[in-house]
């Protein structure tokens, strides 16, 4: 049984997706979301569990180990997305706590439950000031950090990969890439999944401020429907071994926003936006994406979708009428 720590959420419900179609069983914990996503009904209480837990809470993790025999962690409730808009500037010192104690509690129950791997989602934050393309695992990261998420991801790692020594738990960081499709919430979201739902709804006037990352059109990114970093993180769990402990999952291309705007407009025909010209004051004009070479080699993966067939699969999956 595989534990997927933020398993009602965005990444943790495609990946338990993903997992079920491979015959994977696994547990979700249940905190602050209370619906599970309808996609997954046809596998609840066959391949897909559930039960209450708080990553911040051990004793928690305990009582849910003590009803699921756990053989894997994904642990995708790590937290580190940063105060929301509005927020008291202390909400960064709670997130950055909530997100190191997360990790350790996490692979404290994992050591104490006999598992062999946890992986722990990060970010390409992480890459911040790091001007060698395409970004690779074992590049020099800076010690220092601009933003809450940079700071929460970089101490995750860190945790994470000091643990795994003291425990002989294999933690291994997953650096994610731009993700987007079923079950996102756009609402803090990238621009990509801002402009299908304002396709997919006919919003003339998509609203573009407080999207992560540039909105300008020859800015780029390396964007990677979910389905497809769902199975790659599927692969890792359930690899027979693994060889390095930090993995990008991305697709391994840049994609720049004039692109989006131009496969949205394919899928959705009538949409259009007029998106700022050149790129953002201070972001390099190189394009930026992720190395995946380990990825490609220790499991064989390869993306399914490439951005247009991943824009028209969300716009599909949307119109449709999928809401949960």
């Amino acid at each position: 049984m595989i534990l997927i720590t933020g398993g009602f959420g965005f990444l943790g419900s495609n990946t338990a997706e993903a997992l079920a179609v491979a015959g994977q069983d696994c547990v979700l914990t249940q905190h602050d979301n209370a619906v599970l996503p309808a996609f997954l009904d046809k596998f609840h209480d066959k391949h897909v569990f559930t039960w209450p837990a708080d990553v911040n809470d051990v004793d928690s993790l305990r009582a849910l180990g003590a009803n699921y025999k756990i053989t894997g962690v994904i642990h995708l409730a790590t937290g580190g997305l940063g105060p929301g808009p509005g927020a008291d500037a202390l909400e960064s010192v709670a997130d950055i706590s909530r997100t190191v104690s997360g990790v350790a509690n996490v692979v404290q129950a994992a050591y104490e439950w006999g598992v062999r791997r946890v992986l722990v989602a990060s970010a390409p934050v992480i890459y911040a000031g790091v001007t060698e393309l395409p970004w690779r695992e074992d590049a020099p990261l800076p010690m220092t950090a601009h933003f809450s998420m940079e700071v929460a991801k970089k101490c995750a790692e860190l945790v994470a990969s000091y643990l795994a020594v003291q425990t002989a738990v294999e933690c291994v960081s997953i650096r994610l890439g731009g993700l987007y499709g079923p079950h996102y919430d756009t609402t803090r979201g990238s621009l990509l999944g801002r402009l299908v739902r304002a396709a997919v709804s006919n919003d003339p006037s998509p609203v573009l401020e407080g999207i992560r990352g540039s909105i300008h059109a020859d800015d780029s990114s390396d964007l990677c429907y979910v389905k497809d970093a769902a199975r790659a993180i599927a692969a890792l769990q359930t690899a027979e071994t693994l060889q390095h402990g930090v993995y990008n999952v991305a697709s391994g291309r840049p994609t720049t926003n004039r692109q989006v705007v131009a496969a949205v407009a394919r899928a959705v025909p009538g949409f259009s936006v007029d998106l700022p010209g050149g790129h953002m004051p201070g972001l390099p004009d190189s394009p930026l994406y992720l190395d995946t070479t380990r990825l490609r080699t220790e499991t064989g993966f390869e993306p399914a979708f490439d951005l247009q067939a991943g824009v028209d699969d969300y716009v599909g999956w949307l119109t449709a009428g999928n809401q949960r």
